[in-house]
């Protein structure tokens, strides 16, 4: 008689383990899900890009003999790079990284590298002015937009987060050209000077001024 009640106490143990094994292996693929249900996921998408890339870069410096007298123009540099897409690698890739967590979602643009000729005319003062021709190229690079919510932001060449407007980076065919304005950039540097007064002036100053234009269509293959 207890040969048979400790079997059935046995049985009725093992039993329970079993049961326990099973809700235990039950919460572990819950928690796996709920895990995944938060993992940033990302798409890859396959653009052919023809067109061509305009960069203008005007270099101006001036200078001043003193605080009151005018400013005088002393050389103007303009520097035009005409470039195209590269046709031995035309494919790039449109990354599409989303954050279920912070509903961000980041977009990396890839640009192809580019090759063309570089124009540099310049004029200093009442000299005759110069032209030179150079081959150039562009190593392949990127640009990066990101949504936050349902606006669209772009980093541009200033290293600023700029709000776009119509513009989507997954469509069908991409068109680059409303990120040409967004990357004019515009730099100064300039030697300061002061009066025995203490008034500050510049005796030389350059502004520099690069304006993109971006003719660049992307077919998605």
């Amino acid at each position: 008689m207890k040969k048979i009640i400790l079997a059935v106490a046995s049985l009725l143990a093992l039993g329970m383990l079993v049961s326990c094994k099973q809700e235990i292996s039950g919460n572990l693929t819950v928690t796996d899900i709920q895990y995944d249900a938060f993992k940033t996921t990302t798409e890859t998408y396959y653009y052919k890009v023809s067109g061509s890339t305009k960069y203008v870069t005007v270099e101006t410096q001036t200078t001043k003999i003193s605080a009151t007298a005018s400013e005088e123009t002393a050389s103007i540099a303009t520097t035009t790079r005409e470039l195209n897409v590269n046709s031995i690698n035309p494919v790039v890739t449109v990354s599409v990284s989303k954050d279920p967590t912070t509903n961000v979602t980041t977009y990396t643009i890839n640009v192809p590298a580019l090759e063309g000729k570089r124009t540099v005319v310049t004029n200093v003062g009442t000299a005759a002015q110069t032209t030179q021709y150079y081959t150039d190229n562009v190593p392949a690079s990127s640009k990066t937009i990101t949504k936050i919510g349902s606006t669209f932001y772009y980093s541009n060449a200033n290293g600023e987060k700029v709000v776009i407007e119509g513009f989507d980076p997954t469509a069908a065919t991409l068109d680059l050209s409303k990120l040409s304005e967004k990357d004019k950039t515009t730099s100064t540097t300039a030697i300061p000077q002061y009066t025995t007064s203490g008034e500050l002036w510049y005796s030389t100053k350059l502004v520099i001024t690069t304006t993109p234009t971006y003719s660049l269509t992307y077919t998605k293959l």
